[in-house]
């Protein structure tokens, strides 16, 4: 399926970031800066938690404030990031879990997870 044939849902946009639900392949797209997750709902909930504990993070030590190193499964590629950053993408999902229950509340349908 091309991208233009998707149809997504917004449920939180801030300045740096944004998710949404892509409704025909129950999908949630975690946009930060200039990444982008495409994520069950049971995988957005474990990736914040990853994040949360820091789990798979190293100490980076850089000039530039962004000093927790995430390991990827692939081979040399990792995400860099600032605790800032870790906090305000928490606080993202965060958000983001609650507008998705409350909708699941008042719909009064199961969540699919």
């Amino acid at each position: 399926m091309r991208h233009s044939e998707h149809q997504t849902q917004s449920i939180l946009e801030k300045e740096n970031a944004f998710v949404s639900h892509c409704t025909c392949c129950n999908q949630y797209n975690l946009s930060y800066k200039n990444l982008l997750f495409a994520l069950s709902l049971a995988e957005l909930r474990q990736f914040k938690a990853i994040m949360e504990e820091k789990i798979g993070f190293y100490e980076y030590p850089s000039s530039h404030g962004k000093e927790l190193l995430f390991k990827t499964p692939l081979q040399h590629f990792f995400l860099l990031f600032s605790e800032a950053e870790i906090l305000e993408l928490c606080d993202l999902i965060t958000e983001s879990l609650l507008v998705v229950e409350a909708r699941f509340i008042l719909s009064n349908t199961q969540i699919d997870e």
